[in-house]
């Protein structure tokens, strides 16, 4: 699936909650998976057209540049996030440190879970900030974007290559938003992989429009987790 950047959607962002829940009273806006899934990254993902990434190596040359990709998450599924709400515009997202600068941001992606509607449209974010501080609302993005999985547990890959997003120094951030209320349960839009072990502290969520990013190991009993969203960067 290929996502295009001129996509335009309007999202108002709305006060959230992101509880614990799901089966059997855990945490709202969260579902444990019944065991720890290991992901086909190849198979699970929605192919990009003509973005000239088409292997999921964590580093490659592409025309005399290094392409990486960078993530903390270890490819095993084992929650599924999303906010608890009634309303839209909640977002969960995760701070990258690149190896070196400058670096360009050439696509990121999702994993999108197979609960809930996985076919809801999401909206891409991208912020810089830095990852003791979390994320500096102000989106790079110069069009709006929208995605969504064609169906439940795989990745969703958006090609940012046009968009020419430069990371002088420093961190970024890649947010997912939601544009569809996920409800108590967040079973009413798509919901977010997540990965338990060993958290590296830079998974943040937004609770309202006004109120601050923090880390999302501290909005529940459930601690850290790496929500699993990657992005692939070309470094100058």
């Amino acid at each position: 699936m290929f996502v295009d950047p001129r996509t335009v959607a309007a999202a108002g962002i709305t006060a959230l909650l992101l509880l614990s829940a799901g089966c059997g009273g855990g945490e709202r806006g969260t579902e444990d998976a019944p065991e720890r899934t290991a992901v086909d990254v190849e198979s699970a993902t929605d192919t990009i057209v003509d973005s000239g990434i088409t292997d999921s190596s964590s580093e490659r040359d592409i025309e005399g540049e290094t392409v990486e990709e960078l993530f903390y998450d270890d490819g095993v599924i084992d929650q599924r996030n999303s906010p608890w709400s009634d309303r839209e515009g909640g977002q969960l997202a995760v701070c990258f440190t690149p190896s070196s600068h400058p670096v360009t941001i050439e696509s990121v992606r999702f994993f999108v879970g197979g609960h809930g509607i996985p076919m809801k449209t999401f909206r891409v974010r991208v912020y810089r900030g830095d990852v003791s501080s979390g994320p500096v609302e102000m989106d790079l993005l110069e069009t709006e974007i929208v995605a969504a999985a064609s169906y439940g547990n795989q990745w969703v890959e958006i090609d940012l290559s046009a968009q020419g997003i430069i990371i002088p120094n420093g961190d970024f951030f890649v947010a997912m938003e939601w544009l569809t209320a996920p409800g108590v349960n967040g079973t009413r839009a798509q919901l977010l992989g997540a990965d338990t072990s060993d958290p590296s502290r830079r998974s943040w969520w937004k609770h309202t429009p006004d109120s601050d990013w923090v880390r999302i190991e501290e909005i529940s009993d459930s601690g850290d987790r790496d929500l699993m969203i990657r992005a692939k960067v070309a470094v100058h």
